[in-house]
């Protein structure tokens, strides 16, 4: 369930040593030389949880205040990292075998189940803010769970309570320590599904700064339009070769204020968004993991797949370019990548499906025909 942001106050306020006297709204604050040097308050302090002016005596909190901000300097050097192992319930490990078919899709490749084991899996939960920003503000929390040991991805709805009584009591690390001993490699698939599930939450707000845009420019272009139309009939009405020349540097002067006028319509709704890594969780646990081989072609693969002691089900393939979790994939030729439909798509212009991870700046076919006819061009 998720709590009111007064009630979270009180009880950090409380929890860092203040006094507090609740009235609801307003509370009256006897804070530590801590808390009042930090959130930058008079030691006795009247708080009200709602949109209003400051006072000396009377400090109003929202998120959209400094008041607010300043909060996250009590918790500074803590909360970044913890870590925690758990016991998982016993599984069927018959039972998961058996559900393999159904739960892995391979649209040109198949599978078999070689090996199963119990192996010790590790899981970085992630917790990151993004606040996308243009004509208009949009903000959201993203948790990620990625398993470290094959880069498997899921996105944890419902918020912290969704996995929190699973997790049990978190031993905090030394916050210096934060995410040292992570690979690259696993922080590098954490951003890339994190890119594309931002992506996806605000096709809304996208769709909505693209309307806007197009209905802008095409207003601005009619009235550049009308007043270039003008121009001319008022040439054609006078006549001259004078008239004429003038026109066109008229003309052209209209049009390279349209140009600026629609670079100005551009930037206005240009949409920038900035992602934040608020907290992470290390969790570790022994868990069965099925070794599967995949099959495409002449080529074999062996991957391993977990069962998800967290999310009490197995672990989707990753997609090993975008590591957004998806219902079906494709194995590519070259290396057996893994991808989804989204990265293993046609090329527009030679209709050659590639592989992303393989060809990460498009077809190859096209990219070579293109590097040869700029060579071709430079030698000429």
């Amino acid at each position: 369930m998720t709590r009111a942001l007064g009630d979270i106050v009180k009880d950090i306020l409380v929890h860092k040593g203040a006094v507090i006297e609740d009235y609801g709204q307003c509370i009256d604050v006897l804070a530590n030389p801590q808390i009042a040097e930090t959130l930058a308050i008079p030691e006795l302090t009247h708080l009200c949880l709602h949109p209003g002016t400051d006072t000396e005596d009377t400090k109003h909190l929202t998120y959209d205040s400094e008041l607010f901000e300043r909060f996250s300097g009590l918790f500074e050097g803590k909360g970044k990292l913890s870590q925690v192992t758990i016991t998982p319930q016993q599984v069927s490990n018959e039972k998961v075998i058996a559900m393999l078919p159904g739960k892995i899709t391979l649209n040109n490749a198949v599978f078999k189940h070689k090996d199963t084991g119990i192996k010790i899996i590790s899981y970085l939960l992630l917790f990151f803010k993004y606040t996308a920003l243009s004509d208009e503000k949009k903000e959201g929390i993203v948790q990620l769970l990625i398993n470290e040991s094959n880069l498997s991805t899921s996105v944890i709805e419902g918020g912290a309570n969704a996995v929190i009584d699973v997790l049990g009591e978190l031993t905090e690390r030394n916050s210096k320590d934060q995410l040292e001993g992570t690979k690259h490699i696993v922080l590098q698939a954490a951003h890339k599904s994190l890119e594309s599930i931002i992506r996806t939450e605000l096709t809304d707000m996208i769709r909505s700064l693209n309307r806007r845009l197009n209905r802008n420019i095409e207003r601005v272009t009619d009235y550049y339009d009308a007043m270039i139309t003008e121009a001319r009939l008022r040439e054609q009405r006078k006549g001259s070769d004078d008239t004429a020349t003038k026109t066109e540097d008229k003309i052209n002067a209209i049009k390279t204020e349209l140009k600026w006028k629609t670079q100005d319509l551009i930037s206005k709704f240009a949409l920038t968004v900035k992602t934040e890594l608020l907290s992470a969780v290390r969790i570790t646990s022994a868990t069965p993991v099925f070794l599967i081989s995949i099959n495409r072609r002449k080529g074999v693969r062996e991957f391993p797949i977990s069962y998800n002691p967290i999310l009490k089900r197995l672990d989707t393939l990753p997609c090993e370019y975008c590591f957004s979790p998806d219902k079906s994939y494709y194995i590519c030729d070259d290396a057996l990548h893994i991808v989804c439909k989204k990265c293993y798509s046609e090329c527009s212009k030679c209709g050659k499906s590639f592989c992303s991870v393989c060809y990460p700046l498009g077809c190859p076919k096209c990219v070579r025909k293109l590097n040869s006819a700029e060579g071709a061009e430079a030698l000429t």
